[in-house]
């Protein structure tokens, strides 16, 4: 089974991100439809089925406040000319950052090691080929883009589920936000 951590997004700001993909054609883009839009904190990947309960207890009772966040600001990963990935942002980026760590920590434990690049948090958009895509003007038209500050209370245990056509997202379990005593 395929699995990340990430924050589920609510559904004004899957509506508010739905006008950003209301859009005029990017050759090559693979748009996310509003149902798969998330922040992912960390990709885990391929896990045994009989591990998925101890990835689902290792991660559980992180001490980490709850915290309001907001998206803003079109990015990509690659040069705008040939991306990969086109993306919005998000802030603060601290809580973020500090969920990531502890999630890395306690992965560690079980075996799943850290990945190698940085972490940058995002909401994934949409997706290229191997050829890429340009997607300055979409960055250029969205560079300003904010949206509502959202509260954060949970974070959430997905799997990917390959589909024809497409991947689904499954929830498998929330994880709430505790603060620290």
């Amino acid at each position: 089974m395929r699995l990340f951590i990430g924050l589920e997004l609510p559904h004004l700001i899957k509506a508010e991100l739905g006008l950003l993909l209301q859009r005029p054609p990017l050759a090559g883009a693979r748009w996310q439809s509003p149902e798969q839009l998330h922040l992912t904190l960390r990709f885990i990947g391929g896990v045994p089925d009989s591990q998925v309960p101890d990835v689902q207890a290792g991660i559980a009772n992180l001490a980490s406040a709850p915290f309001t966040l907001q998206l803003q600001s079109a990015g990509c990963f690659g040069p705008a000319y040939r991306s990969r990935v086109l993306w919005v942002g998000a802030t603060p980026e601290a809580p973020l950052a500090h969920l990531h760590t502890q999630l890395n920590q306690r992965l560690a434990a079980l075996g799943y090691e850290p990945p190698e690049q940085d972490f940058r948090p995002h909401v994934t958009l949409a997706r290229f080929g191997r050829s890429g895509g340009d997607v300055e003007a979409f960055l250029n038209r969205h560079a300003r883009y904010r949206s509502s500050a959202f509260p954060v209370e949970w974070f959430s245990l997905f799997a990917s589920l390959p589909e024809p056509g497409g991947v689904r997202y499954e929830v498998l379990q929330r994880y709430p936000l505790r603060p620290v005593l």
